[in-house]
């Protein structure tokens, strides 16, 4: 729990209520009722009970109940500014694993609580029962747990003892550990004095345990250099790098599925780079797979996503499934070698109103895309598709040299779309750009500035 509560008064708080929950049988025997046996019975079941329902659920309901405020119910969920705070981020990442059950080991362990509370008040039959004379199990039991009380106790005053990191944006307090423990680490260049050397970044990451890092944030550092010691942040699975210039990431601290198993995202906000190009760290034969989808998993449609962006894995195809996402306004399918749609998408989602399919090699649309024509009609162009083959075809057509798509109009195909006729021209311009500036990938630059720029940076000028 330690690991999971970075908040340190609950933490005190959790900790406390165990080394009680330890307690409470001691002290009831030895300080209350001590010439009525029935009343210390029930006083020893019932504050037994009453500790053991705020291990089980009470922590848990606190920490749900922090988020209450942060949870928008028109969108039944968070805010979409929230996710792009780091801190926050991390933090609700971290703590909500105590209220769902994330493995079967941590449902073992939540049921032992669950179980000594069922227990307990079954045992409350016990009241009616005379108990024999000698009670040395029973004291042996008592002095046990009291002992115990006093390990927890002090394996928390020993975790509660490690120095505070400026580094570690989210500190959490295992316990029986010498080093300092990151979820969170941070490197902001600005706020530490430094510029980003190799041997200054090393010696920042060496003090703490950067084995226990699961989100990494690097800021403002003009002249950065990753040091060998990212090798051991072995259970990264974030990494963000915002308003820095990338001097040197070398194949001796590359990202790597050997080093770095759960790596989940990468990103790289306002940053320079040598030449324009990216790093030798970030081009490793070893980058991780997770980082590639060769299928889409099936719990992809299952989360109903408001933005889905799929672009640029190494994808052949697309189920049908992922256009019929309830709740889904942007879907890229971009830079990916698919030569077309799936046919059979019989539930269009309702809210479907921008699809990329850009570097792609989708030369025709099948029957089911005129839905989507027609609910954008007069509003926006809904098919971004630029550069592709059916945008070839499309300028050919505009500008005379050809008359027909180079996929011949089929019952099956879109009468719309496939129609090359100069009557329906316009209704195609009006559904398809095959502006091939615009990609199928956003990130909301000013969302992530308001919460990590120095200053307000200067507005991004558009290509024309």
């Amino acid at each position: 729990m330690s690991q999971l509560l970075p908040r340190t008064l609950l933490n005190r708080f959790y900790a406390v209520l165990l080394a009680v929950n330890c307690w409470s049988s001691v002290i009831v025997y030895s300080f209350f009722f001590k010439k009525d046996e029935a009343r210390r019975r029930l006083a020893c079941i019932v504050s037994d009970c009453v500790l053991d329902f705020m291990s089980c659920m009470g922590v848990e309901l606190i920490v749900l109940l922090s988020y209450a405020g942060d949870y928008d119910t028109s969108i039944l969920g968070f805010p979409e500014i929230m996710w792009y705070n780091d801190e926050w981020n991390a933090r609700a990442l971290n703590e909500l694993k105590m209220v769902l059950v994330v493995s079967w080991t941590d449902l073992a362990s939540r049921s032992i609580f669950s179980l000594g509370l069922i227990l307990t008040t079954m045992s409350m039959k016990e009241l009616l029962a005379r108990l024999p004379r000698p009670r040395f199990m029973l004291r042996s039991a008592h002095l046990l747990f009291g002992l115990w009380g006093f390990v927890v106790l002090g394996f928390h005053i020993q975790a509660s003892m490690q120095p505070i990191q400026p580094q570690c944006l989210m500190q959490v307090r295992p316990w029986a550990v010498t080093r300092t423990s990151c979820y969170l680490a941070g490197l902001d260049c600005h706020t530490l004095g430094i510029s980003g050397k190799k041997d200054e970044v090393d010696e920042k990451w060496r003090e703490f345990d950067a084995s226990t890092v699961v989100q990494l944030l690097i800021r403002h550092c003009p002249e950065l250099e990753i040091p060998d010691i990212f090798c051991e942040f072995r259970e990264l699975r974030n990494i963000k790098v915002y308003n820095s210039t990338i001097n040197e990431w070398g194949e001796s601290a590359a990202i790597t599925s050997t080093n770095h198993p759960g790596m989940s995202s990468l990103l790289l906000v306002r940053v320079n780079m040598t030449d324009g190009l990216l790093p030798v760290g970030l081009l490793s034969e070893d980058f991780p797979q997770t980082l590639q989808l060769t299928s889409v998993p099936a719990v992809l449609p299952r989360l109903e996503p408001y933005y889905l962006a799929l672009t640029g894995n190494p994808l052949s195809e697309v189920p049908p499934e992922v256009f019929e996402v309830q709740g889904m306004l942007f879907l890229s399918i971009s830079n990916m070698n698919i030569h077309q749609l799936p046919r059979n998408v019989t539930q269009l989602s309702a809210e479907l109103s921008w699809i990329f399919i850009g570097d792609t090699n989708v030369s025709f649309f099948w029957a089911w895309t005129d839905e989507l024509v027609e609910r954008m009609k007069g509003r926006a162009n809904p098919w971004l598709a630029g550069p592709s083959p059916y945008c070839d075809d499309l300028e050919k057509i505009e500008t005379g040299s050809a008359t027909t798509f180079s996929v011949p109009l089929s019952p099956v195909y879109s009468q719309t779309l496939m129609n090359p006729s100069e009557a329906n021209r316009n209704v195609i311009l009006k559904a398809v750009r095959c502006d091939p500036t615009i990609e199928g990938l956003f990130y909301p630059l000013e969302l992530e500035d308001s919460i990590n720029a120095i200053s307000t940076p200067p507005p991004l000028v558009q290509p024309q």
